[in-house]
């Protein structure tokens, strides 16, 4: 309240509003909802005219409640139900029409119950519970509903259940053993909806109750954030000793799909070079050369020594002319690949830095003599995959490999071999290493049998194959809980092939095969460098993030998203959000406190952080607390001309919703 302009002296001097502004202040509280109901009819409206009514779900809620004028407060600041209980509805062409129900929820249930009234899979890790149940008739799908508030340096955490609100208040806002607790309160809704009597000292077995499910959430909460901590620790260790395929999963190409032209990359002198806005495969725009003597290349720096990098394109090509990936200056021979379909196609390189390398070259080439044809790349990216270990067959940890002698350095030793077409670990052809398992002919078979997997536990299986006379390889997934998962590939250079699978409720094994079926082949198949990991091992999920999804789609538009403070830029909470969303919102980077502390005083040092980060990684920004005199704790005494406040303007200018 301290922050308005118009708010009496009086409020500061005894925490009172005269009648007079509590009843301007409530009109203005209602004028605002009424503002917002226009507009949520307005949505409404569209949904209809555009006959999209019976294929949309619909959900209205609001972040928080709001005090007007009940416990003294004029605010959302407390503990309290009119703070803590916000307006929830659902609307589904599937689930029943007018249901009211009064069952405890919270935010967290919305993605669970939008994930299932969408039919998709819910990830295992979810804490929500999905409300479908609700829509459909249930009372009740959680106890208690859980908030969290301070006081000053006191932190406040409630428990609401369909009848009573429990609320502990612990002497630090990091503190959560019981014995921290300074004050308790007790609110019988059935016989005090306002919440005016603590009957904390009253009923003590049934505050001893919710103090009870109070302590198992915390102790949930520590699990789950100790694991996910271990989790961490043990990838960075995992990275530091060269073990498996940790990916972090972050694009080290600038402009890799072309989108700002050819910022970032230098064009070589010869064909005319374009990036286009057709024949794009995602996004707006493509590059483009027309006819031969071509090449662009981008120079990374800041790479790890001794650590692979895996780089992939899309390219596509008229007139049977092939186009050139290729990679230099990483700290050993040039690395080429070569592409000449009329469609895209995914070509890919990996390549590992020296001793003593931090960086490398990847260009992008066409020399073909007399060519006059047309060729498109999109799509590029380098991530670090991690540095190679020298056993394959590591075996210690979920954390790593799963599979024995998966790289087929000790033969086939650990596979069991079906009747059929000569089957041999050869010496050349290895993608890495020194061995590889060869095929040749047709009717070949190996697999081998994973024991002592986790039930419901989702696992990811890799494996690199190159084929003679296009004629596919296949990886297989069979006996896990589910059905049987086929991949195939037949291009003549390793590409790698992968497969998720989750363990049914009973399963702990699952069955690894590599096949080849091709009537009247003849040709040869190699196959290297297989693993089995447990997903639930690493830190950022290596399925398609959401944004690549968004843009395959033609969803560009949708804005998919997470809050990011300043102190968590250079961390794995910005990783994740860059490789799987299209938007943010930096939290209270831009509030008057922050950019404007005092009248004399401008620090845009958090908000330029973030937006930096933001334009990097092409996420576009929703502001969070934008500055206004009107905002202003000492606003009543604020001077400032627009041209000042066009500073903050400035900054968020290249991309803002």
């Amino acid at each position: 309240m301290r922050s308005y302009t118009d708010i009496p002296e009086s409020f500061d001097q005894n925490g009172l509003i005269n009648i007079d502004k509590q009843r301007e202040l409530i009109h203005g509280y209602y004028a605002c909802v009424s503002y917002i109901d226009a507009q949520v009819g307005k949505i409404l409206k569209a949904v209809k005219e555009n006959n999209l009514l019976e294929n949309t779900t619909i959900v209205l809620w609001g972040d928080h409640g709001w005090h007007l004028g009940d416990h003294g407060q004029w605010a959302k600041h407390s503990n309290f139900e009119q703070a803590t209980r916000s307006p929830l509805i659902i609307v589904d062409p599937e689930t029943k029409k007018n249901n009211f129900n009064s069952s405890p929820t919270e935010f967290i249930d919305v993605f669970p119950t939008l994930v299932e009234l969408s039919g998709l899979k819910s990830p295992d890790h979810l804490q929500g519970k999905s409300l479908v149940t609700l829509l459909n008739g249930k009372s009740k799908v959680k106890d208690y509903a859980i908030s969290q508030y301070p006081r000053g340096n006191v932190m406040g955490y409630a428990l609401r259940n369909d009848r009573y609100r429990y609320v502990a208040w612990y002497k630090n806002r990091y503190s959560i053993n019981e014995q921290d607790i300074i004050i308790k309160e007790l609110y019988d809704y059935k016989s005090d909806p306002d919440e005016t009597v603590n009957i904390v000292g009253i009923e003590r077995a049934l505050a001893e109750e919710f103090q009870s499910s109070l302590n198992n959430f915390f102790e949930k909460q520590s699990n789950e954030k100790n694991k996910f901590k271990a989790t961490q620790k043990i990838e960075r260790s995992n990275e530091s000793n060269n073990s498996n395929n940790v990916n972090s999963s972050i694009n080290l190409l600038k402009n890799p799909g072309f989108e700002n032209g050819t910022q970032g990359w230098n064009v070589n002198k010869g064909c005319p070079i374009y990036s286009v806005n057709n024949n794009a495969r995602s996004g707006e725009s493509a590059l483009r050369f027309e006819g031969t003597r071509c090449g662009v290349f981008q120079n990374i720096n800041g790479l790890k020594p001794n650590t692979e990098y895996k780089v992939t394109a899309y390219m596509k090509s008229e007139n049977n002319e092939a186009v050139l990936l290729k990679v230099r200056f990483y700290g050993g021979e040039d690395i080429t690949r070569r592409y000449n379909k009329s469609e895209y196609g995914e070509v890919t390189v990996t390549f590992k830095t020296g001793p003593e390398n931090t960086s490398a070259r990847i260009a992008l080439l066409k020399y073909v003599a007399g060519a006059t044809g047309r060729s498109w790349f999109d799509d590029l990216s380098v991530v670090e995959v991690g540095s190679k270990t020298v056993a394959k067959n590591n075996n210690s940890s979920t954390t790593k490999n799963l599979l024995n002698n998966s790289g087929f350095e000790n033969g086939t030793k650990g596979w069991n071999k079906g009747k059929g077409c000569p089957i041999n670990a050869v010496n050349n052809n290895s993608r890495s290493g020194n061995s590889a398992l060869m095929f040749e002919g047709t009717k070949c078979g190996v697999f081998q049998k994973l024991s002592g997997l986790k039930p419901n536990t989702t696992y990811k299986v890799s494996a690199y194959i190159k084929s003679e006379n296009n004629e596919a390889g296949l990886l297989k997934v069979r006996f896990y809980g589910g059905k049987d998962i086929t991949r195939r590939y037949n291009k003549s250079e390793y590409g790698e092939v992968t497969a998720t699978f989750k363990t049914g409720p009973e399963n702990t094994s699952a069955r690894i095969a590599l096949l080849k079926y091709v009537d009247g082949g003849t040709g040869r198949t190699w196959f290297d460098d297989l693993s089995v990991i447990e997903i639930g091992t690493q830190l950022v999920s290596e399925e398609k993030p959401i944004r690549e999804i968004l843009t395959e789609k033609n969803y560009d538009n949708f804005y998919f998203g997470a809050t990011i403070s300043s102190g968590q830029l250079d961390t794995d909470v910005e990783k994740i959000l860059a490789n799987n969303f299209n938007m943010t919102v930096p939290e209270n980077a831009v509030k008057q406190s922050v950019v404007h502390p005092d009248p004399d005083t401008w620090d845009w040092t958090k908000i330029d952080a973030i937006l930096d980060m933001a334009k990097e990684n092409d996420l576009s920004v929703r502001l969070h607390g934008p500055i206004s005199p009107q905002s202003s704790r000492w606003a009543k005494h604020d001077d400032r001309k627009p041209v000042e406040l066009e500073k903050y303007n400035e900054r968020v200018s290249y991309r803002t919703m």
